[in-house]
């Protein structure tokens, strides 16, 4: 499973300045373009989210019965999806 941490979901597309709360206090509404296979194709739609804390998705998880055997974090991405961060 990959989680980002949520301060991550806090910022604007750029990550120049803080946009979101940091906790689950309301939609994420956002412009999009392109897509996961092609962020050049021209397809436009709105996009919705919601900011959950580690502690939320955890809990979520352990009160469904997994069992977490380990938590690692890492100070990479899995892939770049992330507009002017290196």
């Amino acid at each position: 499973m990959i989680e980002f941490h949520p301060v991550v979901w806090m910022m604007d597309d750029n990550f120049r300045y803080i946009k979101y709360h940091f906790h689950n206090e309301a939609v994420i509404e956002d412009e999009q373009t392109g897509s996961y296979a092609n962020s050049y194709a021209d397809i436009h739609y709105k996009e919705y989210g919601w900011n959950h804390s580690i502690s939320e998705v955890l809990n979520s998880l352990i009160k469904h019965r997994l069992t977490i055997l380990h938590f690692n974090e890492f100070n990479y991405s899995c892939y770049n999806c992330f507009n002017n961060v290196v």
